[in-house]
């Protein structure tokens, strides 16, 4: 386990370092109408039953993106092709849904910093999504936000969808051939192993 634990860390340190990183390019998104692909239905989050139980061999897109832990070496990947912008804006996504339930929260305060921070020209966090998204994202946002929030996020969720399909058809395939998705595996089967062990343990001593 050291030695694994010790590749991890190293990883992070070299995704921290961009002197040792390959830039894939340049961060940017996918060229292309990623509307035009066929079945973009593979690429929800969602998960059927027993998709928990996916083979090792078999890991998916959708799968890695709803493991946290799947997320954490992608994330790690993507930082070495600086290029993280984009799962950072659909992790932030997930935590601005998840803030509009609070109902302490300013809808209008959460709606301007996502805009602030992810959609704005020239930002150092501008999302790589189309022009054409970014436009109508803007847009919703100013136009009586509390009153209109369903349309805000119906671009939203369009945004993010665009995002999931951009990481999956660009660096989703170079990722499955990264030591970042081998050490993955790695730590996923360990953890599978470990608590099989547990199960069977517990069955023995029932």
């Amino acid at each position: 386990m050291g030695g694994f634990n010790s590749k991890v860390a190293n990883d992070r340190n070299q995704s921290k370092n961009p002197q040792q990183a390959r830039p894939i390019n340049g961060g940017r998104s996918v060229k292309g109408n990623v509307g035009s692909v066929k079945d973009s239905h593979r690429f929800s989050l969602k998960l059927e039953a027993g998709d928990t139980g996916v083979s090792i061999k078999t890991l998916t897109f959708r799968h890695v993106m709803k493991d946290p832990l799947g997320r954490e070496y992608f994330m790690i990947f993507l930082k070495l092709e600086h290029a993280e912008e984009n799962l950072i804006f659909f992790e932030e996504v997930e935590k601005f849904k998840e803030k509009l339930e609070d109902k302490n929260e300013s809808v209008k305060s959460l709606v301007e910093e996502m805009v602030a921070t992810y959609l704005m020209p020239g930002v150092e966090t501008e999302v790589n999504i189309s022009d054409q998204m970014k436009r109508a994202l803007i847009k919703a946002a100013t136009n009586d936000i509390e009153n209109n929030l369903a349309e805000f996020m119906k671009h939203l969720d369009r945004a993010q969808n665009e995002i999931m399909m951009i990481l999956a058809m660009g660096a989703f395939p170079r990722f499955l051939k990264s030591k970042q998705f081998l050490h993955y595996k790695i730590k996923t089967k360990e953890i599978r192993d470990r608590e099989e062990e547990e199960e069977e343990r517990a069955a023995e001593a029932a």
